[in-house]
């Protein structure tokens, strides 16, 4: 069993929803003084980036307000494909990130970082349970992933 923020996954795998959460791009007090916060997505370009190389869209971050979509080409300052490190690296005043609520709303929710273009929405990273198809699953990883999904169903990060 593994738990998974993805939108594709591999042939005989069983997989089940157990939440999904929005993008929230991000940045650390000092960073946003320093250099000031993007008014509109494409102020990105001229801004320090940090990208998640295993996001699906790879390094175009896309934005959307009402009817308005905006693709932003980046030339990220840091890339790499763990999302504690970027955090660790916004914290530090290393730039913009763009990362799953549950992954930066605790640190949101200290004030170390503050969410950016709060207008602008980007997709929402499903999550999933993930098992191999077969007959024979134990029970109780059937009985886990329901008590994921019930668990999971009030947390605040996710929807």
């Amino acid at each position: 069993l593994a738990i998974r923020g993805t939108v594709s996954v591999e042939p005989n795998i069983v997989t089940r929803q157990i939440g999904a959460s929005p993008m929230i791009a991000c940045a650390s007090p000092a960073y946003l003084q320093r250099f000031g916060a993007p008014e509109r997505p494409d102020d990105l370009i001229r801004h320090a980036c940090l990208n998640f190389s295993r996001l699906r869209w790879g390094r175009v971050w896309q934005f959307q307000k009402g009817d308005a979509s905006l693709r932003v080409p980046l030339l990220p300052k840091m890339e790499c494909n763990d999302s504690r490190s970027l955090v660790v690296a916004a914290i530090a005043g290393a730039g913009i990130m763009l990362a799953p609520a549950f992954v930066v709303a605790p640190e949101i929710r200290s004030g170390r970082l503050v969410p950016v273009l709060p207008d602008w929405s980007v997709a929402t990273i499903p999550i999933h349970a993930v098992y191999p198809a077969n007959r024979h699953i134990a029970m109780k990883v059937k009985s886990f992933v329901s008590f994921l999904v019930e668990h999971l169903a009030g947390h605040p990060d996710l929807h």
